[in-house]
C-alpha cells in the first residue's frame, strides 16, 4: 500500500483547495467581471504563486521566452524582462530574432537589466543609425554592391567579446537565414557576437554574413516569433514578447518604404507564431519606427507597463499549466 507523506498531503490539500475556490474565469481565461472577483483572484494567485515559481523545473512547468524582432520597437522586451523579474516569473529558456536576439543574448549572460534600458541610448551614441541612414539607394542598384554593418558589427563586438553562446547563465537560441538557400538556421552554440550579427543582418541593405559556408542574414525573413525554436529547446510553457505592430507613420524615403515592406511580411508570420504560444505579450508601439533607436526607452516603458497589466493573467494561466502537469505526473 502507497504510504501518503506529508508532502503529499500537502499537494492533494492544495489541489482540493483550488478545484473549490478557483474561479471559472480562469479556466475560460475571462478576466473577472467585478471587484469583489478581481479581489479573491489575486489573492489566490499571491498564495500559489511562491510554491510554484520558486519548484524546480520538473516540479513545475520549464518556461520559454520568445523575443520578437522589430528594430527598435523590440525594445519592449526591456520592459517586458524587467517586469518578469519585478513579479519572481521564472525564465528558464529564450530565443530572440533580430533586436530580439541581442537583448535576448545580453539578458541571457547574466548582465544588470539596467544594462538594457542604457543600450538603445548607447546604439545611438555609438552610431548604429548610421548603418541605415547612410544607405544610398543608387550605389545599391548601379553597383552592385550592399554595405557593409561596420556600426553593428563593432557595437556587437563589444557587448558580447568572445563570450560563446554555450557559456550563457541561460540556455539560448536565435534565428538567421541562409540568402542562399531559405534554410533556417538556429543558433544554439558558437560565439554571441556571430549568431546576433547574423540574426539582426537587416536583409537587402547590408552584406550577408559569411560564417561556415553560410550567407547569414536577419531571422525575422522566416521566422520573427521564435516560438517553434524556444519549443525545440525544451520550453513547456511559451511567452511570446511581440512588437507585432506595423508603424502608423508614413513611410518618407525608399529606406522606409522597404522596411514598412519587411514589416508587413513580419507580421504576416507572427500570426501563425503567436497561435503556437502559451501566453502573449504585444505593448503597443506602432508609433515607433523600426531604426527609431532615440525611443528605446518609450518602447521599454510600454513593454514595462503592458507586461505588468498582463501578469495576473500570466500568473493565472501558469498556475494553471503547473496544477495539470502535477496532477497527471501523480
Amino acid at each position: 500500500m502507497k504510504t501518503i507523506t506529508v508532502k503529499s498531503m500537502s499537494f492533494f490539500l492544495a489541489i482540493a483547495l483550488i478545484v473549490f475556490t478557483i474561479p471559472q474565469s480562469w479556466a475560460s481565461g475571462q478576466s473577472p467581471v467585478n471587484g469583489s472577483q478581481a479581489g479573491d483572484d489575486e489573492l489566490l494567485t499571491e498564495l500559489l504563486w511562491p510554491g510554484i515559481s520558486n519548484a524546480p523545473v520538473g516540479k513545475r512547468p520549464s518556461v520559454g521566452v520568445a523575443l520578437a524582432g522589430g528594430g527598435a520597437r523590440a525594445f519592449t522586451h526591456t520592459g517586458f524582462i524587467q517586469a518578469m523579474q519585478y513579479a519572481s516569473f521564472p525564465i528558464d529558456y529564450v530565443a530572440g530574432t533580430s533586436m530580439g536576439s541581442i537583448i535576448g543574448a545580453y539578458y541571457s549572460a547574466g548582465k544588470p537589466i539596467d544594462g538594457l534600458w542604457q543600450l538603445g541610448g548607447k546604439l545611438v551614441k555609438l552610431g548604429i543609425k548610421k548603418d541605415f541612414l547612410n544607405v544610398k539607394l543608387l550605389p545599391l542598384v548601379f553597383k552592385n554592391k550592399m554595405m557593409p554593418a561596420n556600426n553593428i558589427k563593432r557595437i556587437i563586438g563589444e557587448m558580447f567579446g568572445s563570450l560563446n553562446i554555450e557559456d550563457l547563465d541561460k540556455p539560448f537560441a536565435c534565428v538567421a537565414v541562409d540568402v542562399r538557400t531559405g534554410e533556417k538556421i538556429v543558433f544554439r552554440s558558437g560565439p554571441v557576437a556571430i549568431a546576433v550579427r547574423a540574426s539582426a543582418n537587416f536583409p537587402g541593405f547590408f552584406e550577408p554574413l559569411q560564417y561556415n559556408q553560410r550567407y547569414l542574414i536577419d531571422g525575422g525573413v522566416v521566422e520573427n516569433i521564435p516560438v517553434d525554436v524556444v519549443r525545440a529547446m525544451g520550453a513547456n510553457w511559451i511567452i511570446a514578447s511581440v512588437d507585432n505592430v506595423i508603424s502608423d507613420s508614413m513611410p518618407e524615403n525608399v529606406l522606409s518604404v522597404l522596411m514598412q515592406v519587411i514589416d508587413v511580411r513580419g507580421r504576416m508570420l507572427a500570426e501563425e507564431s503567436v497561435k503556437k504560444a502559451d501566453f502573449v505579450v504585444d505593448p503597443p508601439v506602432g508609433g515607433i519606427s523600426t531604426i527609431a533607436f532615440e525611443k528605446s526607452i518609450e518602447a521599454a516603458e510600454a513593454g514595462l507597463l503592458q507586461t505588468m497589466k498582463d501578469m495576473p493573467a500570466m500568473k493565472r494561466a501558469y498556475i494553471l499549466k503547473a496544477i495539470k502537469m502535477r496532477t497527471e505526473a501523480e
